[in-house]
């Protein structure tokens, strides 16, 4: 892969990021396709931007925010398509990307098709 496209990916992970991290779920919905899976083990299934942008809308509520990539992994699929993979953690829960396929759009943007993550560790805020 080459290292424009790796940076390129992980420039658009880190606008998720930082959209969840101002809590901002609009913004995060905004990183995805208009008909992207995600599947978040284990609290939820959602199609859509609609009903992604609903379930960040629900963990911002929630109180969860400060999220990091503990080790990002980015994988070129083709010239147009990579996968992400990396340990992640924030303020309340941590846990492991599966796969966050990313597919650059017509009009040059990388953005979320499918999203697999599981959460492997809940607790209490620590960074209050």
């Amino acid at each position: 892969m080459s290292q424009g496209n790796r940076s390129t990916v992980l420039a658009a992970a880190q606008e998720w990021k930082d959209a969840f991290n101002r809590q901002d779920a609009a913004g995060c919905a905004a990183c995805y396709t208009a008909d992207a899976t995600m599947h978040a083990e284990p609290l939820a299934r959602a199609q859509g931007r609609e009903e992604i942008q609903t379930f960040w809308q629900g963990l911002i509520d929630a109180g969860f925010r400060d999220v990091e990539y503990l080790d990002p992994k980015v994988e070129l699929l083709s010239d147009s398509k990579a996968r992400l993979t990396s340990p992640w953690t924030m303020n309340r829960a941590s846990g492991r990307i599966h796969n966050e396929t990313w597919e650059l759009s017509s009009e040059g943007q990388w953005l979320l098709t499918y999203d697999h993550f599981e959460v492997l560790e809940q607790f209490e805020d620590s960074k209050t």
